[in-house]
């Protein structure tokens, strides 16, 4: 009979402890979190150093990277939130890192700035495949296809560029500008 009251004080106190040490880790918890919320709130994310490997927070810290204009550091952060396991966060991502190349595009490709049409060209492509890629995780995301088409109008088309994709789709390889390069990427343009 001692030895049971003595196991039951035995286990009584180990599940004290350990309910003592679980609350104490949820406090952690909890304080961290508030920390990051009140980052995410004062648009100060940048000053968490190291920056936690939450894909959310990689998001806030990229686009304010992009309002302080470090365009190297956003690009960074967001491609590291595009690898979120949330499908709806990773589209968010596609879509801000879109928003990004179309911003660079437009500012390299500004001649009255001593940009240059190349330069600005390959920001915009990048644009349109980070906004399909988004589209692709999730079709129905308005934002990405207002933004696909902008850069569609926006951008000059590939055409009169000299660009066409490769073999495997995921680069661009220039055509040897003689004249007929306009006519390879859409074979229904012309006369019957």
């Amino acid at each position: 009979m001692a030895g049971m009251m003595r196991l039951a004080r035995v286990l009584a106190w180990s599940s004290l402890v350990c309910g003592l040490a679980l609350v104490l880790q949820a406090g952690a918890a909890w304080r961290e979190l508030r920390t990051w919320n009140a980052a995410i709130a004062a648009h100060n994310v940048t000053v968490l150093d190291p920056l936690p490997a939450e894909p959310a927070l990689r998001y806030a810290a990229g686009w304010q990277h992009a309002a302080d204009g470090d365009f190297r550091a956003a690009v960074r952060r967001l491609t590291e939130a595009e690898a979120s396991p949330d499908p709806a966060l990773a589209a968010q991502a596609k879509v801000a890192l879109g928003n990004l190349y179309l911003q660079i595009g437009l500012r390299a490709s500004d001649l009255a700035r001593g940009g240059a049409h190349n330069l600005g060209n390959v920001q915009l492509d990048l644009a349109r495949e980070a906004y399909r890629s988004a589209l692709r995780l999730q079709p129905a995301l308005e934002a990405a296809r207002y933004n696909l088409e902008l850069v569609e109008r926006l951008g000059p088309p590939g055409r009169t560029e000299a660009w066409r994709r490769s073999v495997d789709g995921a680069a661009l390889q220039p055509f040897k500008r003689d004249g007929w390069s306009a006519m390879r990427d859409n074979p229904r343009r012309g006369l019957p």
